[in-house]
């Protein structure tokens, strides 16, 4: 019966586009939660103001390479930049020993691959499109998803009203995400929902569900009505979409136990990202 339905068996992992250095470098050598990777390139820096860095007082900063690692939101969270002119800084929320642990593992460059460190992290990554629809500028991961997606969002004062939820409902305990975008000149220091939208930046974020696919088949519905999601069609296949709060749109597809969700500034570049992720399946 559910094959007939239409449903089909999670998809494999593939060759995802990652943004350059990503694969080579890793990532530091301490755990994380939650880590977000953004590459940009000498030829396109941005330009960090100092809202974005949490201190008033700092001169706006040209950065090439962003590195954001959390472990307990409000806490341990950090980051690392690259500079236009090779500096590196480090900036942290609290002074803890887990921020002086990743300062000296980013500063000696102490790090292994995502594959050796979290190798479920890696799977779940290597499902995200192979060419999709914008250049990957960003790619990022969150462990113990139904219990901090929230938490990570907000971050970014986006919201996915019952996300949390949701994702503890069918047990997806992590979530690879990659963010995509045509024009690097205008890519926003911070992933609000107004810079999404107004920068062209669509995010794709894939997570296993923790149930075989036939049971997540059967509760998918139900995940979708937590999300307030609507039947919609994608690439002519079944999918579910609704609209977010300040103007951005959502786009949800499940393959058996693998779940995709995009979230961009308008319903065509959310389905024309899911739409990449559906060319992908055999």
């Amino acid at each position: 019966m559910l094959l007939a339905a239409g449903c089909v068996a999670s998809v494999e992992p593939g060759e995802p586009a990652l943004p350059p250095g990503f694969e080579d470098i890793g990532v530091p050598d301490v755990d994380v939660n939650a880590y977000l990777y953004l590459y940009l390139g000498e030829g396109t820096p941005l330009t960090l103001p100092p809202f974005a860095l949490g201190d008033e007082e700092l001169e706006p900063i040209n950065v090439v390479r962003v590195e954001a690692a959390l472990r307990d939101p409000g806490a341990d969270q950090a980051a690392w930049l690259q500079t236009l002119d090779g500096e590196a800084l480090f900036f942290s929320v609290a002074e803890t020993s887990w921020s002086a642990g990743i300062a000296a593992a980013w500063r000696d460059g102490q790090r292994v691959s995502v594959e050796a460190r979290y190798p479920d992290v890696w799977e779940t990554i290597r499902l995200l499109p192979e060419q999709p629809p914008g250049r990957p500028v960003a790619i990022g991961f969150v462990r113990n998803a139904g219990d901090l997606a929230d938490d990570v969002l907000a971050l970014q004062d986006i919201q996915v009203p019952g996300l949390g939820s949701a994702l503890g409902l069918i047990r997806v305990r992590t979530l690879a995400f990659g963010a995509y975008a045509d024009d690097l000149s205008s890519l926003p220091a911070t992933l609000t929902p107004e810079m999404i939208r107004d920068a062209g930046v669509g995010i794709v974020a894939v997570g296993k569900a923790g149930y075989p696919d036939a049971l997540v088949n059967f509760l998918i519905g139900r995940f979708a009505g937590q999300l307030g999601l609507g039947d919609a069609t994608v690439a002519g296949e079944k999918a579910y979409d609704r609209s977010l709060p300040e103007g951005l749109y959502l786009v949800m597809k499940s393959y058996g136990a693998t779940l995709y969700l995009v979230v961009a500034g308008s319903r065509e570049h959310a389905e024309a990202l899911l739409g990449a992720v559906i060319a992908d399946q055999p």
